[in-house]
């Protein structure tokens, strides 16, 4: 008797899964209430029986966080799941220089008063202590021009 074979699905090209991450992580940095959500999917999918290690693959986080989610989960409910706070340091730049900033640099740097062709990190650092008296380290500076240049 001859037996089934079991075909699994063909994922998408990952030239799909990539615009989808990053359009998740942009919707989870602007609620808390979907942060929560989120850790609460990836507590169910590991309740439901799926690795650990495949759910953060899945969802493109850390399995670390995944791990981390469910034992808050099993501590204290869904309750220990909701996100009050922002993480990380409090941001040097306010939303109005945010935007000032990306607006300067979509321009040339010549627009701004400078007589370089093109950002740099090292331009970017004496731009941000001109403009709005912030220092902030070479790296940091660009990390921000790679992240505008993505936006």
């Amino acid at each position: 008797m001859p037996t089934a074979t079991v075909r699994k699905p063909t994922p998408p090209p990952t030239l799909l899964i990539t615009p989808l991450r990053q359009a998740l992580r942009a919707l989870l940095q602007r609620s808390d209430a979907l942060r929560q959500l989120h850790h609460l999917h990836a507590v169910l999918l590991v309740a439901l029986g799926l690795p650990v290690g495949e759910v953060a693959r899945w969802l493109g986080c850390s399995t670390r966080s995944v791990e981390r989610w469910v034992r808050s989960y099993r501590l204290g409910g869904c309750d220990a799941l909701r996100v009050d706070h922002g993480s990380g340091r409090p941001a040097r730049l306010s939303a109005l220089q945010w935007q000032q900033l990306q607006a300067d640099l979509a321009r040339p740097p010549a627009e701004v008063g400078f007589s370089q062709p093109h950002w740099c990190g090292k331009l970017l650092m004496v731009h941000l202590q001109r403009r709005f008296g912030v220092c902030l380290s070479l790296r940091h500076c660009q990390r921000l021009l790679h992240g505008c240049a993505h936006q």
